[in-house]
């Protein structure tokens, strides 16, 4: 941490379920450490719990193979700002929320600059598209699980795994 001992994260969340997700992270941030800095990817709630949003989830959330492409110039030149401005605010700590198509490839770059990097909610790659946990294992810090079997599938994979609920369950 910096001299100024203000803690500084970097969080995206590419989608409204993440936005959501992410403002209960950011109160629960807020409450431990009331001078952190945020700032990221996100929408109104986060902005609404404190964090200053770089790119909003309505530009950033995407349905399907045909979408995707037809906004993929757009997409890198995100990833490319996304990967500038890290630079520029030294965050202490990147934070991914879901959105696995961005958050996986922001994670290979991003640790290239040495900075810690935990992953909530993570992709559900022990339904589907296995090998990802590879770029989980080597390229994320510390994963946060929502379903209580996610901790020791990772473990088991080598991934530094903790699991911390599912957020829903907060909402009953």
């Amino acid at each position: 941490m910096c001299a100024d001992h203000h803690p500084r994260f970097f969080i995206v969340a590419g989608e409204e379920s993440g936005d959501l997700h992410g403002a209960k992270l950011i109160n629960a941030i807020k409450k431990k450490s009331p001078s952190a800095e945020l700032i990221g990817h996100g929408g109104e709630k986060m902005k609404s719990a404190g964090m200053e949003i770089l790119e909003h989830v309505n530009d950033l959330a995407m349905m399907g193979f045909t979408e995707v492409v037809k906004h993929l110039p757009y997409m890198i030149k995100v990833m490319g700002a996304t990967l500038k401005k890290i630079r520029e605010v030294k965050p202490h700590r990147l934070i991914l929320i879901d959105y696995p198509g961005f958050n996986l490839r922001l994670a290979r770059r991003a640790h290239r600059l040495g900075l810690p990097i935990t992953y909530f909610i993570l992709p559900q790659v022990w339904a589907w598209n296995e090998k990802r946990v590879n770029t989980i294992r080597k390229y994320v810090d510390q994963a946060l699980c929502i379903f209580p079997f996610e901790q020791e599938w990772f473990k088991q994979r080598g991934v530094d795994a903790s699991f911390v609920g599912h957020p829903f369950a907060e909402y009953q």
